[in-house]
């Protein structure tokens, strides 16, 4: 019998990953707000964004898909690969133009070069097939080697960046290249991992038997990137760049208190393929209350040091950037942890499309509503309010399905210390 994904060694390297994840993408939006500005700042974040959006609507809900057949073994990793250079042959045939017709309509982004948005449309085939070899990885019970391809390529990207900035040659078009390489980079390097040749044999029967799955996996991974970025891009559109340059460091800070409570979340997925149901239930609620401590330590340290923080790291035009911060938080909290019960889910096969449309679509209603009266606060606020009420829809459906207690969820414990220490 294979050896189970080991829960520790996966989280350790995707903690490390996301650490870098977060130690970089600070970097990189200091560099870039020092440089460029708040113009410049909401500007980047537009072009990197929205190709964001479109390679998830163009991965067709198949990342997903990986992660379940092969970690079920009902798709070998190299029949999951063919059909993941197939979709990402889509991405860049149909998702290029579409996300560069999308950027050139933002107003925020009407004069730029085309040559740049081009560029940056450019990431949307790279994310698809990035995505579809990640989940044939974690499938595998191989997270690890996910996680240390993408911290590689975090790791190019922050040099890169760094090096323009001390040279005084940082630009959007700077920022955007190395973004580029560092994805191809990371990309390449999952695909060594997966050690298969593609299989493009009986294509046509492997996704449409995967379909129904997919479907709902789409909705959900769709709605999901929508509600975590649509704010960014209607502030694009219904505010200014600069407007958009102080809530894309509010977003940068304050996730934070999401990344890291979700360092689990994909070994856990990766050991609850193999796991009984009820034994998985208990692994989720012992990170659950880890997370719980983790999150109370972050937000002490951000009541005290994020004002004086942000102010000297990213200067005076980022001012606005720590009220949005709170704003943001109370929903990042909850949707933070749902990360192990999102993934307990995911594993039994539960996909909620119903919670994910209703959410994307309150978000995309209450941003259109309150941004022209608050502007970026409005945008916080609708963000927040989504996220809070859908992680505690969450919460709900997995206390009903595993009969796991509140107080086992949310009150931690010594011996969940004592677990993480191997005592």
């Amino acid at each position: 019998m294979a050896a189970k994904p080991s829960i520790r060694a996966g989280t350790r390297s995707f903690a490390i990953s996301q650490a870098l994840r977060i130690i970089g993408a600070f970097a990189i939006a200091t560099f870039v707000a020092r440089q460029l500005g708040a113009d410049g700042k909401g500007s980047l974040a537009l072009l990197q964004q929205t190709p964001s959006i479109m390679a998830l609507v163009m991965g067709f809900g198949f990342g997903g898909v990986n992660v379940y057949y092969v970690g079920s073994g009902r798709k070998s990793a190299a029949e999951a690969l063919s059909d993941s250079l197939l979709l990402s042959a889509v991405g860049a045939l149909v998702g290029v133009p579409l996300s560069f017709a999308i950027m050139r309509s933002i107003p925020a982004l009407s004069t730029f070069p085309p040559l740049l948005v081009l560029a940056s449309s450019l990431i949307v085939p790279v994310s698809v097939l990035t995505s579809q070899v990640a989940g044939i990885l974690v499938g595998s019970g191989r997270p690890e080697r996910q996680a240390r391809a993408q911290s590689i390529g975090m790791a190019l990207n922050v040099a890169v960046v760094a090096v323009l900035y001390l040279r005084v040659q940082l630009s959007i078009s700077a920022a955007i290249a190395a973004s580029l390489s560092a994805a191809a980079l990371s990309l390449v390097l999952m695909l060594a991992a997966v050690r298969e040749r593609p299989a493009f044999e009986g294509w046509r029967g492997r996704l449409a038997d995967a379909a129904p799955y997919a479907r709902k996996r789409y909705f959900t991974e769709v709605a999901a990137m929508l509600e975590m970025r649509v704010d960014i891009v209607m502030l694009g559109v219904l505010a200014t760049a600069a407007a958009t340059g102080v809530y894309s460091v509010a977003v940068s800070v304050v996730e934070l208190l999401w990344f890291i409570p979700r360092a689990a979340e994909t070994p856990l997925l990766s050991r609850f393929l193999h796991e009984r149901p009820a034994v998985g239930a208990d692994l989720v609620a012992i990170t659950v209350r880890l997370s719980v401590l983790l999150e109370i330590v972050m937000l002490t340290g951000a009541a005290l040091l994020l004002r004086p923080t942000v102010e000297f790291v990213f200067g005076p035009a980022f001012v606005g950037a720590p009220a949005l911060f709170w704003i943001l938080a109370p929903g990042i909290v909850v949707n933070g942890l749902t990360g192990p019960v999102a993934s307990y889910l995911t594993s039994q096969g539960h996909q909620f499309p119903g919670l994910a449309a209703v959410s994307v679509a309150a978000n995309i209603v209450l941003n259109a509503s309150l941004i022209p009266i608050m502007g970026a606060a409005g945008a916080a606020l609708a963000s927040s309010l989504t996220y809070g009420l859908g992680g505690v829809w969450l919460f709900w459906k997995f206390i009903d399905l595993s009969g796991c207690r509140p107080s086992a969820l949310f009150v931690p414990r010594v011996s969940d210390l004592r677990a993480v220490l191997g005592r």
